[in-house]
């Protein structure tokens, strides 16, 4: 694909592909404060309350989806590609404009039908989201190697790189809905008491999700307005070649949610603790094997990957092992506070991390290549947010311990029957 685009248009759909990684996160903490409730009340049985909250949390993402994306286009219109890329003559800002159209409707789709897997990992389908996840993923794969070698246009090959993993989760959703559970299917009478309810309890992971979504993707921005485009497609190769260690970790902390709600509710403190260091201990010992191997043979993948040499080199490499590694013993950790709606640590440490890291990576970047975004991340996750993935951890303990706790479920009840 690098050949095929360039390395100005493909840094462009590099950095471009980041606003799609912060949408998807965007979606008003909707997704991730659904999925504490809809646990518990699969867990009972309730199934008029796990309808209910499905499709008040589709109502709202859709809703919210809209309104951002009609933000979005405005800002491609009136705002100068200049600003947000940096001066680069290789690209036409018309190109730049229908590239990032191309984002918005991705964007669009993706926010409201990624609860499609929160609903499934809280009926212990992890399983079926992983494998639609991976189906997208590699259905991306094999379109862009394949219409790369064709004679289509520039702007064809990258929106097929687009339109893939949105495609499996519209599909996802129908399979679902329609063959496997349809006695869950969202499809029911709005409520303002249960919407104003669930949009209460999504606002608590709003800024939360806008915290680690830019913090998170920031790098290609940085390194695209410091060092320019080119350089941000050569970072992108390698991000998205250890990304896929980043994917074992997400899955994992997704599949923890259920269980840690549950224990959480029934106040089974010794299973949550015993639980956490061993998912810590295995997600640390599991990607530290991967990364090595991966590390090991990353320059051979790239190279088959974009048919021609490209080399990675060491401090990037090792950089993004070492950020894998960390995120991985981290999360178990982080999957109990969020179970827990205990997020006030998340916030101070993620807001630290996004300033620090800032500073650092620009200094980085300067001084030792793309290599040194990579390193920036590692010293302030470690020197932060291990530390605050730990005592908010022991804070989320305490409280369930001294003050007792109360299901999500009906916190969720409580405030709607308030309302009404």
């Amino acid at each position: 694909m690098l050949d095929r685009l360039g390395p100005d248009l493909f840094g462009l759909w590099a950095t471009a592909t980041s606003v799609l990684a912060l949408a998807t996160f965007a979606d008003l903490g909707t997704a991730n404060a659904v999925m504490s409730g809809l646990s518990v009340a699969a867990a009972t049985n309730d199934w008029t309350r796990f309808r209910s909250i499905s499709i008040h949390a589709y109502a709202l993402a859709f809703g919210f989806s809209s309104v951002l994306a009609v933000g979005l286009v405005l800002f491609v219109l009136v705002v100068d590609p200049k600003v947000y890329i940096g001066p680069n003559p290789g690209v036409d800002d018309w190109i730049v404009r229908a590239v990032m159209f191309m984002f918005i409707g991705a964007f669009l789709c993706t926010i409201p039908l990624t609860l499609i897997q929160r609903v499934q990992y809280s009926l212990k389908r992890a399983w079926q989201a992983n494998a639609w996840q991976a189906v997208g993923a590699l259905a991306q794969l094999g379109l862009v190697w394949w219409i790369s070698r064709t004679d289509s246009a520039d702007l064809a090959v990258i929106g097929v790189a687009i339109a893939a993993p949105p495609a499996a989760l519209i599909a996802n959703t129908l399979m679902f809905y329609l063959f496997q559970r349809r006695d869950v299917a969202p499809i029911g009478r709005l409520r303002k008491a249960e919407f104003s309810a669930i949009l209460r309890l999504s606002l608590s992971f709003f800024f939360l999700s806008i915290l680690t979504s830019i913090s998170m993707n920031i790098d290609q921005f940085l390194i695209a307005g410091i060092a320019g485009l080119e350089s941000a497609g050569e970072f992108a190769i390698a991000n998205r070649l250890f990304s896929v260690l980043g994917l074992i970790v997400t899955m994992a902390a997704l599949a923890m949610w259920p269980s840690n709600a549950d224990a959480l509710a029934s106040r089974d403190l010794a299973w949550i603790r015993r639980n956490a260091r061993q998912m810590a201990a295995f997600l640390g010992i599991a990607v530290t094997l991967a990364a090595t191997l991966l590390y090991l043979i990353r320059n051979p993948l790239t190279e088959l990957w974009l048919g021609r040499t490209h080399q990675i080199g060491a401090v990037l490499g090792l950089s993004l092992v070492t950020w894998s590694i960390l995120r991985a013993v981290a999360s178990p950790y982080f999957s109990i506070q969020n179970a827990h709606n205990h997020l006030r640590p998340q916030y101070i440490g993620w807001s630290a991390y996004l300033a620090c890291s800032i500073a650092l990576k620009a200094i980085l970047i300067q001084t030792l290549g793309i290599g040194g975004a990579a390193l920036g991340a590692c010293i302030t996750y470690l020197l932060i947010l291990i530390p605050t993935a730990w005592l908010g951890y022991r804070g989320t303990m305490g409280k369930v311990l001294h003050q007792g706790v109360r299901r999500t479920g009906d916190a969720y009840n409580a405030r709607a029957n308030r309302e009404s």
